[in-house]
């Protein structure tokens, strides 16, 4: 039986084009994008686009943990079973690292041409694509910006990768353009805070990590006492603004209820649903499993 626990971290970017006349060029390979200020260069600013990706970690009864991404080149998948994860391996960002080279798990956004980008590609243009990692979608205080802990950057692989590895990793993320879209390609990077679910709530009997504010979350299936399922809550992150997430104090116990009298949101869309933390749990019958 799948856990109803989940661990996603939220890669949030937006890019911005940049066109110049006269030459077109033609793709034919990836090449690194230019992260945060165009080069002096770079000619008339013309279009914008935004977009995100989200992982998402399942947790399975046979004791392991599963990513998977459908991406224009296939199917990938990203797995770390339990007894590789012993002895806080989640928290050392060199070990979470490794599983995503071994495992070539490289992101892909495909960001489809705004009207202004096709519109220069007819005329002839050359297109410069500057990625600007946005952050205010995180909702971070000044506090939490200026600890260090929530460098943009950080999101994404920039550092040398070892020759043993393949040649078709993106070192820093890329891009290539296409007729109708832009491809950018890039290594994910995963950050775990140092406590688990075990350390966090002395009955809880797993080491469920915990991912560092600013890069992700855990999403719970939220269920009645009566086994309807009512929708998903979260546990606390800037990133969700005005929601109720769920405090890790007011988790009661093994089977997943929630102390009385907390609002929880358990929906967004096409409505936002407030309900009270006291007709909810955390799976139904799961939460121990």
């Amino acid at each position: 039986m799948v856990k109803k626990l989940v661990i996603f971290i939220l890669l949030s970017a937006a890019v911005i084009y940049i066109s110049y006349l006269p030459e077109h060029v033609n793709a034919g390979s990836y090449k690194e994008i230019i992260i945060g200020n165009p080069p002096e260069d770079a000619g008339e600013h013309i279009a914008s686009k935004s977009g995100f990706q989200i992982i998402e970690f399942w947790h399975s009864s046979s004791g392991k943990w599963t990513a998977t991404l459908i991406t224009g080149s296939g199917k990938k998948e990203l797995v770390i079973r339990d007894n590789e994860a012993d002895d806080g391996a989640w928290t050392d960002p060199d070990f979470l690292t490794k599983k995503i080279y071994n495992n070539s798990f490289v992101l892909e956004y495909k960001v489809w041409h705004p009207q202004e980008v096709l519109n220069a590609l007819a005329a002839g243009a050359k297109i410069t694509p500057i990625m600007s990692i946005y952050t205010g979608i995180l909702n971070l205080t000044d506090e939490e910006k200026d600890s260090g802990l929530y460098v943009p950057t950080k999101f994404f692989n920039f550092e040398p990768l070892s020759e043993d590895l393949p040649n078709s990793l993106p070192e820093k993320p890329e891009y290539m353009i296409y007729d109708n879209y832009m491809e950018i390609r890039v290594l994910p990077k995963l950050y775990c805070q140092r406590l688990t679910l075990k350390d966090t709530l002395d009955f809880y009997p797993y080491e469920i990590p915990l991912v560092q504010p600013g890069f992700g979350s855990i999403s719970y299936a939220l269920y009645h006492h009566n086994g309807f399922k009512t929708g998903v809550g979260y546990s606390p992150d800037p990133f969700y603004g005005d929601m109720n997430t769920i405090e890790y104090n007011i988790i009661q116990d093994i089977q997943g209820r929630l102390l009385p009298g907390f609002p929880v949101t358990t929906a967004t869309y096409p409505e936002r649903r407030d309900e009270d933390s006291k007709d909810l749990r955390i799976g139904y019958y799961t939460f121990a499993s």
